[in-house]
């Protein structure tokens, strides 16, 4: 048996840059969506429910092992007739719509996408309904994900009753699931007052991501904390789910999640255009003209193939690939018979000559090399703003501590671990407003000494590529400028109670001051330390710190922490410098992310919460 490898499946992954939709809804087109939306999450969770069932019935031997879970034709018939049962409540939410004069136009639903597209979409309910489309699309996702975290047939295997590995395979699900739900609740409800207009949205707001009130992050913690409890690599070695080690697993399922929820929202609130028809031309008869008439050329559409997308699984509705669109006909003109008198002289055919394809050409790799900053080796050597002025190297931290605003010692960041001090990007095709899709090609592990000899060990960070927000509408360099590339990341530490869920959000806003070279890269981020200045940070276990969704960028980048343990609030905020498009490969620019740091021991000054922002300097 082999683990699958840490691919997301889902559709989403080709369609997430999708735009949203506009806001202001009437009241009724609000209500008709969020009732849709609703339907869709109970019918993902029954879906991924009955499915896991199956799946651990077969690892313990309880059923056949040629019983594939993953098709809905091989469940049990209870667990068919509880899956249609919640699918026939989309037609009862879409059957409501239509009573309040909503139409499917009216909120965008003009075609269902792949593999549904067969479904033509003809009013709220029945088979050509958009509750059979939402319900065919929304089996094909839950089916995917459940498929990412079992395996496809003929795994999983047969563990047995009782098995660590059984255990484990069902926390690992059932963790997903916890997580997916409320992630896509949040969205939701953020997307019901966006088309109502209401506060805290704003037409600007992309709702996949803003988590109002920290509620799917808190979820995404709770995930990345109960899947260690159950499993650990040796048990996730003998399954088949998509991470072989504990840091993948945690790494594909929150990423599966994420994907799979995005690919639901779009199809819920902004659904395919249909396809437009080429109308059919009939020419008029044209009287008897004693010349030669000229015919006119006739010009035939091409229309580009939907991509195709490829899936192992055999879910139903099965997921098949788009079908390849024709292109259209070109129209036949059938005129009046032609009076005898009139000779009609065919016109030349001009020979076309071809113009060479310029391939398009990536921007490429690039090695991001940290570098050392200001030395900050000792109480008060920091220099003010920690080196801000000069774009230097720097872990800041606000409040200060006895006038120290550096939390390292900017000395070692080369050798912090086997992979300091580089960050390996890799930028594709600009388009045509100069954007290019920038991603984090490979984890790594960055840190330095902490700053002075009173505070011994390392601060480390592991940064990897958010598989999520990995397309150029959310991680992307801009060449021409013109975008912001601005993060925050918020927390309430509730003095010396449990502090509450970060928030963060990022500003890509359109901006005339934004420099060329804006770059962003949405990553997950793990913060750790080690005791003694002999451990650097490959002794840090990884695999039970938790993941932090953030942004690290060359705009403006704010950390804040209110209600500090020891009062008040800390905002730390230092900008990047942006990257040279021009000489991608060359040392330039700076990048950073923020963090937290709460319930921290301060030498001198007992335990503190501090907030921080991590800049470094290629």
């Amino acid at each position: 048996m082999t683990n699958v490898a840490i691919a997301f499946v889902c559709a989403s992954l080709l369609v997430c840059a999708a735009v949203e939709p506009a806001v202001g809804a009437t009241s009724e087109e609000a209500a008709c969506r969020k009732a849709l939306a609703g339907g869709v999450r109970k019918l993902v969770g029954t879906v991924m429910r009955e499915k896991a069932r199956c799946h651990d019935a077969r690892m313990q031997g309880f059923l056949v092992t040629a019983t594939d879970c993953n098709d809905d034709a091989q469940l049990s018939p209870k667990a068919q007739s509880k899956i249609a049962k919640v699918a026939a409540k989309l037609d009862a939410a879409g059957a409501k719509c239509a009573a309040t004069g909503v139409t499917p136009a009216a909120i965008g639903f003009d075609a269902c996408r792949a593999p549904c597209d067969a479904i033509v979409i003809g009013g709220f309910t029945g088979p050509s309904g958009v509750g059979a489309c939402l319900s065919c699309v929304t089996i094909s996702e839950a089916t995917l994900a459940t498929q990412t975290t079992y395996g496809t047939h003929p795994d999983p295997p047969y563990v047995g009753p009782g098995a660590l590995e059984l255990a484990c395979q069902k926390s690992a699900h059932g963790a997903l699931l916890k997580y997916k739900l409320a992630r896509m609740n949040e969205q939701h409800k953020c997307q019901y007052l966006k088309d109502l207009g209401k506060p805290p949205t704003s037409p600007l707001l992309d709702c996949r991501v803003a988590d109002l009130k920290g509620k799917a992050h808190a979820a995404l913690i709770k995930m990345q904390q109960k899947i260690p409890s159950r499993c650990s690599n040796a048990t996730l070695g003998a399954l088949t789910s998509c991470g072989a080690t504990l840091p993948e697993e945690l790494t594909c399922l929150a990423g599966t999640a994420d994907a799979c929820g995005n690919q639901l929202f779009d199809d819920i609130y902004n659904p395919p255009a249909a396809a437009t028809p080429t109308p059919a031309l009939t020419p008029t008869a044209t009287a008897t003209v004693p010349a030669t008439a000229t015919p006119t050329p006739t010009k035939t559409a091409t229309r580009t193939p939907t991509p195709t997308l490829t899936s192992n699984n055999t879910p139903t509705p099965t997921v098949t690939p788009t079908a390849t669109r024709t292109a259209t006909p070109t129209p036949t003109f059938t005129g009046a018979a032609a009076t005898p008198t009139a000779t009609r002289t065919a016109t030349p055919t001009p020979t076309a000559t071809a113009t060479p394809t310029v391939a398009p050409t990536p921007l490429g790799a690039k090695t991001f090399t940290i570098t050392n900053g200001d030395n900050c080796n000792s109480i008060g050597a920091c220099p003010l703003g920690c080196g801000d002025t000069a774009g230097k190297t720097c872990f800041f931290l606000q409040p200060a501590s006895s006038m120290q605003c550096c939390g390292t010692d900017n000395t070692d960041w080369g050798v912090a671990s086997s992979t300091s001090p580089n960050l390996f990007l890799t930028a594709g095709v600009p388009d045509g407003n100069g954007r290019a899709v920038l991603t984090l090609t490979s984890p790594v592990v960055i840190g330095d000494k902490k700053a002075t000899a009173f505070a011994n060990g390392y601060a480390c960070w592991r940064l990897r590529q958010d598989p999520a927000f990995a397309t150029s509408a959310d991680s992307f360099v801009d060449c021409n400028g013109g975008t912001r590339t601005n993060v925050s990341y918020s927390i309430d530490s509730n003095g010396s109670g449990a502090a509450s869920a970060p928030v963060f959000s990022v500003d890509t806003a359109a901006d005339v001051t934004a420099p060329a070279g804006a770059a962003i890269v949405r990553i997950l981020m793990q913060s750790a330390e080690t005791a003694g200045d002999g451990s650097n940070c490959d002794t840090v276990n990884w695999g039970t710190v938790p993941d932090q969704a953030i942004a690290i960028a060359t705009g403006q980048v704010t950390a804040t922490v209110t209600e500090m343990t020891q009062g008040g609030t800390g905002t730390a905020s230092r900008r990047g410098n942006p990257l040279n498009c021009a000489a991608w490969s060359a040392t330039n620019g700076s990048l950073a992310f923020p963090l937290h740091g709460l319930d921290t021991p301060i030498p001198f000054s007992g335990t503190q919460d501090k907030a921080n922002v991590v800049r470094l300097q290629d």
